[in-house]
């Protein structure tokens, strides 16, 4: 009887989601709380504060994929292996899940947006409310940063379990490249210069943004399914 193609793609999706779904409940409860929280005290301080939000909300979540692809290449990639999966089995279902992971990490973005102003208007504030195309805006950047540091941090993984030593420190920086280059392009770098900064794109600047972003996730997601894609499964003891 032959299997179904889709079926071990659906299988690696459920799995992450199994290992993943109450650290990422968890997660946004902690980042919702917080921000009902700095919300309140905004609003009894009369302050304006809106630009916290999509800092405050973005830069956590995006290092929190940062770390769960790492993780999705270290540690779960060997051990569906070792289960009978091919890696190319694996890479297919880990880039559906984080696929949808993202989008909705992107969604729930937006939603944290309208806590906060509720919030502030509760603690005796008030301010701008998100229009519908400034909402498709930071959809649009949310997604493309969580993409690019999901792919990171799985390029990441990828390197330091292919190669060992003083090898891994230094490509470490390569690793991270897809991250911090959409830092750079979505304006979100701690340096303070952006791609707008150089270029003077103008109107241009976030769609242009947007599509380096995608252009950074394939190279980074083929770079590492190349270093996976013959790599060795170690052999765990004890």
């Amino acid at each position: 009887m032959t299997t179904h193609p889709w079926r071990p793609v659906r299988a690696v999706m459920r799995e992450l989601y199994t290992g993943h779904r109450r650290t990422l409940q968890w997660f946004w409860v902690v980042v919702a709380g917080s921000l009902a929280v700095i919300g309140l005290v905004l609003g009894a301080a009369g302050a304006t504060g809106t630009r916290l939000w999509p800092d405050y909300v973005l830069t956590p979540n995006k290092y929190f994929l940062l770390v769960l692809g790492i993780l999705a290449a270290a540690t779960q990639l060997p051990i569906h292996v070792a289960h009978g999966l091919t890696r190319r089995q694996f890479a297919f279902g880990a880039t559906a899940y984080f696929g949808v992971v993202v989008a909705a990490s992107a969604a729930a973005t937006l939603l944290t947006y309208p806590l906060l102003m509720a919030a502030r208007s509760v603690g005796g504030g008030g301010g701008p409310w998100l229009t519908p195309g400034s909402a498709g805006s930071t959809f649009g950047e949310a997604v493309a940063s969580y993409a690019a540091y999901t792919c990171g941090g799985w390029l990441l993984g990828a390197l330091f379990y292919r190669l060992d030593g003083w090898r891994r420190v230094v490509l470490l920086p390569v690793g991270a490249l897809p991250a911090l280059a959409s830092d750079f392009v979505l304006g979100r770098g701690q340096t303070g210069v952006s791609l707008d900064d150089l270029l003077s794109l103008g109107a241009a600047c976030h769609p242009t943004a947007i599509g380096l972003c995608a252009l950074l996730v394939a190279a980074g997601s083929y770079a590492a399914f190349r270093l996976v894609r013959d790599v060795a499964i170690r052999k765990v003891t004890g």
